[in-house]
């Protein structure tokens, strides 16, 4: 059987929580008017405001969250002794010892792309400094890759069209306006920055001295 939850003798209406003999509401107002005191919840002592604990108890309960050293703590002190007279220095099996060249360049094939056993399909979404989302691909044997090897997905699917590389000069145009769409009915090609700025600026409004109008 759970035992029967007191009801708040101020109010009437709610019950009492943890060890304290008012409801929630009432020990707040208490608090407010200065009328209440503050009581370790576990031994009980009169403590400062806002603490659910004094400093004896919560560092029996709390010792790891307040930032403890190797020095400080006495657990981590005695697991360290144990530890440096079994592996540490000459004790250690692999004391004076690296790995070979051969066996470096093996782990790298074998655990490179799809080979790594956190490979996620190596696609990852970039925003730009514009607010513009778009989709990369890994694929760090392409001649135009960014220094972590990935490329933007709507032009290697432009590439694949067309047979060949684009050249750095060339842009890749998403029709609806989303570029996260990139399938090849929403794609086309420009030459040159200069067609493509041309062809946005076609459509927008000016004014009488021939400026672009601001945004409203």
């Amino acid at each position: 059987m759970k035992p029967q939850k007191k009801k708040c003798p101020i109010c009437k209406k709610n019950d009492c929580f943890i060890k304290s003999k008012q409801c929630i509401k009432c020990y707040l107002r208490l608090v407010k008017e200065n009328k209440k005191k503050f009581y370790c919840a576990d031994c009980g002592k009169i403590i400062t405001y806002k603490h659910l604990r004094c400093k004896s108890c919560s560092s029996k309960k709390y010792n790891w969250i307040r930032g403890l050293t190797k020095k400080t703590d006495s657990r981590i002190a005695n697991y360290s002794k144990f530890l440096s007279k079994s592996r540490k220095g000459k004790n250690n099996p692999f004391f004076g010892k690296t790995h070979s060249e051969k066996q470096k360049k093996k782990w790298k094939k074998e655990r490179t792309l799809n080979k790594h056993p956190r490979w996620k399909g190596g696609k990852i979404l970039h925003k730009c400094s514009d607010g513009q989302v778009y989709i990369l691909i890994k694929n760090p044997h392409h001649p135009y890759t960014n220094y972590h090897g990935y490329v933007l997905e709507h032009r290697l699917v432009m590439e694949k069209k067309l047979g060949r590389f684009l050249k750095s000069t060339e842009i890749v145009h998403h029709k609806d306006g989303n570029t996260l769409n990139n399938k090849i009915s929403n794609l086309k090609i420009f030459k040159s920055n200069r067609k493509h700025s041309h062809f946005h600026n076609l459509n927008k409004q000016r004014d009488k001295n021939g400026r672009f109008k601001k945004k409203t």
